[in-house]
């Protein structure tokens, strides 16, 4: 549900509002989720079915930041790779099989499969785009990352190439 509501809000803010911006809303949003879920599984406060609502608000919260981050950074790589679009969706599509295969075992990894362990994952992925976001493709700059200002209503750098 969080995911079609952000698409939904992502098509209604698409040519109004950057890509960057809505990139960073999604990461913030999925970043704050993922530690407030983090903070209450450790604290115990979730244990138990006594706050059933808050776990599944941080889940709707994840879910509603994912449906930002993947239309714009789906929009952004494909509008960055247009010399060859077939090849940068291709590379795209590979890299998420990839990165979810890595990071199916990890909650085992850590010793048990629970609902912290899953946190504790999907918080360390969320981390890294955070910090991929800010170190690498710095949406606050002018353009996204490659000079130019990329519409998402075009889905390709503004005035053309």
């Amino acid at each position: 549900m969080g995911t079609v509501l952000a698409g939904v809000l992502f098509g209604a803010l698409a040519g109004r509002v950057r890509l960057g911006a809505l990139l960073l809303g999604g990461v913030a949003t999925t970043v704050v989720c993922a530690l407030t879920l983090v903070a209450l599984l450790a604290k115990g406060l979730v244990a138990g079915g006594g706050a059933f609502g808050i776990t599944w608000a941080c889940l709707f919260g994840l879910t509603f930041g994912f449906g930002l981050v993947l239309p714009a950074s789906t929009t952004l790589i494909l509008a960055l790779g247009g010399d060859a679009p077939g090849a940068a969706s291709g590379l795209l599509g590979g890299a998420q099989f990839v990165l979810g295969a890595a990071a199916a075992p990890l909650p085992g990894a850590l010793g048990h499969t629970t609902t912290l362990s899953m946190a504790v994952v999907v918080l360390a992925c969320v981390l890294l785009s955070a910090l991929a976001l800010v170190v690498l493709a710095q949406p606050w700059r002018d353009g996204d990352g490659d000079g130019h200002h990329t519409s998402a209503a075009e889905g390709e750098p503004a005035g053309g190439r």
